[in-house]
């Protein structure tokens, strides 16, 4: 869970530095005033990345809904190569994380693809419209998605459709869309 929120909070960033909105964080005296530095900020956010690097962070990159994209990931290695901003070898392990990420967020996609809009809303994330992977059932009956209950719990310990109190432990394990299918497909 801490992963999906580190890898949510550097992949905004890496989007306003090099996504398609980086134009418009011009600042007039930036340097001067604040000691604005974007090629730095990049290189020490790529550091953190490189740091991380596995196949479980290459998920919980992929599984941000909000800022990932493998377009900015390439703009990202687009704009390091192009400025020299990082050595050679860092450029090269980020492109690994990069097409690793990509592939996963693949998956995910053609995985949600191919149940399409076929199946109950009683699948979806009622909070991020999306489809559950690990549905658990909260003491008030609504069923959420683990990450995202999870990640409302880190901020407010709280149910967000009743307000009552809520910890970790009320949670009670649902059954996916995934394994619906699987035992439907052997009855």
């Amino acid at each position: 869970l801490l992963g999906e929120r580190l890898a949510s909070m550097l992949d905004y960033n890496v989007s306003q530095l090099c996504g398609p909105k980086c134009t418009e964080l011009k600042v007039r005296d930036a340097v001067r005033r604040f000691t604005w530095e974007p090629r730095t900020l990049l290189q020490q956010i790529v550091t953190v990345y490189l740091n991380l690097s596995s196949e479980k962070f290459a998920e919980c990159i992929a599984n941000d809904e909000r800022s990932y994209t493998p377009e900015v990931f390439s703009m990202v290695l687009s704009r390091l190569r192009a400025n020299s901003i990082a050595p050679v070898n860092e450029i090269e392990r980020l492109k690994n994380l990069a097409d690793m990420t990509e592939r996963i967020w693949k998956q995910k996609a053609q995985k949600e693809e191919d149940f399409g809009d076929d199946f109950p809303d009683d699948f979806r994330d009622p909070v991020m419209n999306t489809l559950m992977t690990d549905p658990v059932i909260l003491p008030s009956g609504h069923k959420m998605d683990r990450k995202h209950i999870m990640r409302h719990l880190l901020s407010s310990q709280t149910d967000p459709f009743t307000r009552q109190p809520l910890n970790e432990n009320q949670l009670i394990a649902g059954i996916s869309v995934y394994e619906f299918t699987r035992t439907e497909q052997i009855r």
